[in-house]
């Protein structure tokens, strides 16, 4: 925003808060895509991410007593709450958090261009769509190893 008004730009209040919104919004989507990633990891070294935090509520959600988790003995059942339960509301708060990214590109009136912006925005739900659609694919591959064991 200060390179805009240093070259002249003369910005209304609205589009201000149209700049920060854009930007905050995009800038949640990319990050929790990057945390949905890296959850193992974190989890792992013990990093409370948004979606470790979430996967943790999500855990005690569906009835988890334990006091710690034993990453060798219950990754199984931590995956499959990440994949069913907590991947759907991830996806579901990155679609949002991009559609008012989106949103607010589009009403900043001093914006001639906003495809690269745009771009950028389509990027990030691209990959959580890719995280959704990998969802679907550990789902079916779960009930093909039910089927297996059962």
């Amino acid at each position: 925003m200060a390179i805009l008004t240093q070259f002249g730009k003369e910005l209304k209040t609205e589009d201000w808060g149209n700049i920060i919104s854009y930007f905050k919004h995009y800038l949640v989507a990319m990050q929790l895509n990057d945390d949905a990633h890296d959850w193992g990891e974190d989890l792992q070294r013990g990093h409370l991410s948004t979606v470790v935090t979430l996967l943790l509520s999500d855990l005690k959600k569906s009835g988890w007593e334990k006091p710690t988790i034993d990453l060798s003995a219950d990754l199984p059942e931590i995956r499959k709450t990440f994949w069913f339960v907590t991947m759907p509301q991830y996806v579901k708060t990155v679609l949002s958090q991009t559609e008012t990214s989106r949103k607010a590109l589009h009403a900043i009136s001093i914006i001639e261009n906003p495809a690269p912006l745009e771009n950028i925005i389509t990027t990030t739900e691209n990959i959580a769509r890719q995280a959704e659609r990998e969802g679907v694919d550990s789902d079916a591959l779960l009930k093909e190893y039910a089927d297996i064991q059962g």
